[in-house]
């Protein structure tokens, strides 16, 4: 636990393009939090690390001379296992990408390490803090649409073109592609809505190419409480089709669009800027039931509110900003799409699984 004065020193593992254009930019947004090293493991990384105004090292052992308290894990998805082990070891806290590991086994020898070490482990999940979402979790405490029935919810892109890169590489074995990309994000969303999950059904196929990692998914979850989610992730879809639709027994809510926080890092800007977050007025999502249909402001978002939860974390004064269980019961709903897409059936979870 640090003092309310302390600021936590961060240290980014891996300096690609998430480092670079989500962390760096959202760590210095948020006050008592100082970034002062990035582990870059290439020339060209160290070069970026350099021009960021970021002292760059080789390795995570290397990060001791530098008074670091927290780790985040931003390297691809493969090495997310060594390097988490490697950060607990030399006994930081840890931030890391999602997936938080390849398999749900090894995820699980993740959380016990952390727990042996008395460290943190916190899976970055800042799509929470995506505007739209936190427009439908405020719809649904409002109780603005009934009971819940059905809830759709779609991330795609229109790339037609695998490259030559991690992401789109197989991964044989593990949750990969976008089931782990995008999927990660979408089934998370949907378990913090509507709870843990009985039954998966999932298609799950590569439309680029049988040596390229899955690019086009469905997954269809029945949550235990009884809402049927249905889940759409895509590099390969050119339809313009709601990021979200939520079906209740007396209101529907529909928005079209993605939330512009991506778009915004893209272009330079900053969480600090006025108006980060906030969506154009004819971008808002539609509540649709019976009379007429009512205009509903999106809220803005704020991936940077993650890092701030997770200062909040280290001084004592908050729970985390996101359970590690929550990425061990995510990562066995992946696993479990997988196997039914292998086999074309449905598969039920165990309540285990979902801690």
């Amino acid at each position: 636990m640090t003092s309310p004065t302390d600021a936590t020193r961060v240290a980014l593992v891996g300096f690609g393009g998430s480092a670079r254009g989500i962390h760096t930019p959202l760590i210095r947004s948020v006050d008592g939090l100082e970034l002062v090293a990035a582990v870059a493991r290439s020339p060209q990384s160290a070069a970026r690390a350099k021009d960021a105004g970021i002292l760059s090292v080789d390795s995570i052992e290397a990060l001791r001379e530098h008074g670091v308290d927290l780790a985040v894990i931003a390297t691809p998805d493969g090495a997310h296992r060594e390097d988490v082990e490697a950060a607990l070891e030399v006994g930081y806290d840890v931030v890391v990408e999602k997936p938080l590991a390849g398999t749900l086994g090894e995820v699980e020898r993740l959380v016990t390490m952390a727990a042996d070490a008395g460290r943190h482990l916190i899976p970055f999940h800042n799509r929470r803090w995506d505007g739209d979402f936190l427009t439908v979790r405020l719809l649904l405490a409002e109780d603005r649409v009934g009971d819940p029935f059905r809830f759709a919810s779609r991330l795609t892109r229109w790339s037609p073109t695998a490259r030559a890169w991690w992401r789109d590489t197989p991964r044989p074995g593990q949750v990969d592609g976008k089931l782990g990309d995008i999927g990660s994000h979408l089934v998370d969303q949907a378990l913090v809505l509507f709870g843990p999950v009985d039954e998966v059904y999932a298609e799950v196929r590569s439309i680029r190419g049988t040596d390229t990692a899955n690019d086009d998914c469905f997954l269809a979850l029945q949550h235990r409480g009884g809402v049927l989610t249905h889940l759409h992730l895509s590099a390969v879809s050119a339809a313009r089709l709601p990021r979200f639709v939520l079906q209740g027994r007396r209101a529907a809510f529909t928005v079209f669009g993605d939330d512009p926080q991506m778009e915004a890092l893209n272009t330079g800007r900053s969480p600090r800027d006025a108006g980060w977050g906030r969506r154009n007025v004819d971008t808002h999502g539609i509540l649709s039931g019976d009379g007429e249909d009512e205009r509903i402001p999106t809220l803005a978002g704020d991936w940077s509110d993650f890092y701030r939860g997770v200062l909040a974390l280290r001084r004592g004064d908050a729970a985390p900003p996101v359970a590690v269980e929550d990425a061990v019961a995510g990562l066995a709903v992946l696993e479990a799409a997988q196997r039914s897409a292998e086999d074309r059936c449905v598969i039920r979870i165990a309540a285990d699984e979902q801690h």
